[in-house]
């Protein structure tokens, strides 16, 4: 019980900070341009950002930032779940399966891009791809370690799933 109650605290912040940084994130939504008759930059019929700097653009940056973050931090907590000694083993197996659908959703690699990336820059011997964040409609993309592109759908389904795994634990 104590296990349970040690990950809780930090599995319902990180929900709060991922329900606040989707709200900061959907402010973007006037800056996103729809481009007509399918001519110009889209990608499989979705919205592309505007190429301005704007101070929706920003707080999208760091809305879908912290979004994704939130959501890898709550995996860490349902990973360490599975961990704690004495847990029972159906609370062990629902814990996995719940990471299992976390994992799907959040792309960890993306975001270790994303925030590591001055670690990566200096890295001798890394020969990977190097690009910046960049919005696809509701698809936050950054680069992988190993140079190809990840992303996470930061919109409400995607925190509503990982809310839902977390609830089928308990």
């Amino acid at each position: 019980v104590t296990g349970v109650q040690t990950c809780a605290l930090p599995i319902c912040s990180s929900l709060e900070v991922a329900t606040e940084a989707l709200a900061i994130f959907q402010e973007r939504k006037p800056a996103i341009i729809d481009v007509p008759g399918g001519h110009g930059l889209v990608i499989d019929g979705r919205k592309m950002e505007l190429s301005r700097e704007s101070p929706e653009q920003r707080r999208g940056i760091v809305g879908a930032l912290a979004f994704q973050s939130a959501l890898v931090m709550v995996s860490k907590c349902v990973e360490r779940l599975t961990k704690i000694r004495g847990q029972p083993p159906h609370i062990v197996d629902r814990a996995r399966s719940a990471l299992n659908e976390i994992n799907a959703l959040v792309d960890r690699q993306a975001r270790n891009t994303s925030e590591h990336l001055d670690e990566r820059a200096v890295r001798e011997g890394d020969q990977s791809l190097i690009a910046n964040t960049v919005f696809e409609g509701d698809l936050f993309c950054s680069t992988r370690a190993d140079g190809t592109l990840g992303a996470i759908a930061v919109t409400q389904d995607t925190l509503q799933a990982v809310t839902e795994a977390l609830n089928g634990i308990f």
